[in-house]
């Protein structure tokens, strides 16, 4: 996407002001993209997104570790993936990503309650991130227990890699829609940066799995039964000797069309896990902070797991490092962005800022962010964001980011929010300061 900004001085009238005021408690902070540079890859072509509408949610209840305690939370809108990404749409990635030189595949040892074995590892090369880091273990067993009982051998990795053909393949087609299973962190975070898209941040996984309904399970109507997700019973630490995860979308979907919220694998966020994290007034929470362990979110609970950590609130967390036979993962982008450019803005306190592949005018003069910033709006002049009050906070940087759908925070602020998707490339137009003046207008753009 190339843009080109003059500056301006006309008058504008502050006219279709936005209802929904929001108090400002901290910044959102937005992960970049692995192919910004260039047009992203195109996702496979199975993955659907659901929409999901923003809004306030009490999020966290009741848990073992008291580490869910109840707040309400602002979560903008963003689409997922009704599903948990499968065996073959991890295997499109990983052929993608072998041929642009982002993975490798080595032998190595590994070493479980059950023996010692040598195994095939999916291992990240060259631009990839967290190169040099295992992705995936192409596990040859079920896997096993913490007790030191075997698993069902349907619980192997059904990826497998060619050295002949040098690509991967699957080892039963049968099993392509089951969800791709022995994935870290590592290799669930790749596949997002390789398509220009993100796992979903704790919020917005809790916000979609109680589907708009304040759920305490993550099913069609909130309740939970064998029928309604697979798990492993009520009772926790109970060996399910023939369970194993079963094709994505086997069960009903919850109220926003997603399905396997809630068991059959484990999902990665992107979080950071934090046992004291939650805010009340949080607006787009993420915790970027690694604690002293670095572990990061898993939730829903999976085949083998009892009910209680398939609650919509229940955590549950492990190293980057960690994935077996029941981590899995699904995906998400911004509402209103296709995931094929990056389009993140940062306003610094002057009201400079860069897009990637941008062509633009710098802004001459005095002003700030404080005093000055007012409201941006669309293409057909109407007002998109203003800022009602503002505290006078001189912070480092005093910058602010905003997403591509004109999402963004301000500390101490008060502003009035638009509702609905808001696309960068065709409605981004301009924004101005507190006496109604334009400072910024958009002249032209191509959309690469």
């Amino acid at each position: 996407m190339k843009l080109q900004f003059s500056y301006l001085k006309g008058e504008k009238d502050t006219r279709n002001k936005i209802s929904a005021l929001v108090t400002i408690i901290c910044v959102i902070l937005s992960s970049g993209f692995g192919n910004s540079a260039q047009t992203a890859p195109a996702l496979p072509s199975s993955i659907v997104f659901k929409d999901i509408a923003g809004g306030i949610f009490t999020m966290g209840g009741t848990t073992v570790n008291n580490d869910a305690p109840m707040v309400n939370v602002t979560v903008s809108a963003f689409k997922m993936s009704e599903k948990e990404i499968t065996n073959s749409e991890y295997i499109a990635f990983l052929n993608a990503a072998l041929a642009d030189g982002w993975v490798t595949v080595a032998a190595q040892q590994t070493a479980d309650p059950c023996g010692v074995y040598t195994e095939n590892m999916v291992i990240g090369a060259g631009n990839a991130p967290n190169s040099g880091q295992i992705f995936l273990q192409l596990g040859e067993t079920g896997g096993c227990t913490s007790s030191g009982e075997e698993e069902h051998i349907d619980n192997k990795s059904w990826l497998s890699f060619n050295s002949t053909g040098n690509t991967f393949e699957l080892l039963d087609a049968d099993k392509a829609d089951w969800p791709v299973n022995w994935v870290k962190w590592y290799g669930a975070y790749a596949f997002t940066q390789y398509y220009d898209v993100s796992l979903p941040s704790e919020a917005q996984w809790e916000y979609a799995a109680r589907g708009g309904q304040q759920f305490e399970y993550p099913t069609d109507d909130g309740t939970l039964s064998s029928t309604k997700a697979n798990y492993n019973g009520d009772i926790p630490g109970v060996h399910n000797a023939t369970g194993h995860s079963m094709a994505t979308g086997s069960y009903a979907s919850n109220p926003y069309g997603l399905y396997d919220m809630g068991g059959n694998v484990w999902e990665w966020c992107l979080d950071y896990y934090d046992a004291g994290f939650y805010t009340d007034g949080a607006i787009d929470p993420l915790n970027a902070t690694a604690g002293t362990d670095s572990k990061r979110v898993r939730r829903g609970g999976s085949w083998n797991y009892h009910a209680a950590t398939l609650l919509t609130y229940a955590r549950a967390s492990d190293g980057e490092n960690k994935g077996n036979n029941h981590f899995g993962f699904r995906i998400v982008k911004i509402a209103g962005n296709d995931g094929t450019s990056a389009s993140l803005i940062t306003i610094k306190s002057d009201l400079s800022f860069q897009l990637p592949d941008t062509i633009y005018k710098s802004l001459t003069g005095d002003i700030s962010l404080w005093i000055d910033f007012k409201f941006f709006g669309d293409q057909g002049g109407k007002l998109l964001w203003e800022l009602t009050d503002y505290g006078n906070t001189t912070s480092a940087g005093n910058s602010i980011t905003i997403a591509s759908d004109l999402s963004f925070s301000i500390p101490n602020a008060k502003y009035q929010s638009i509702t609905g998707d808001i696309n960068l490339e065709t409605n981004f137009k301009f924004f101005g300061d507190q006496s109604g003046k334009l400072l910024w207008e958009l002249d032209s753009y191509t959309v690469k």
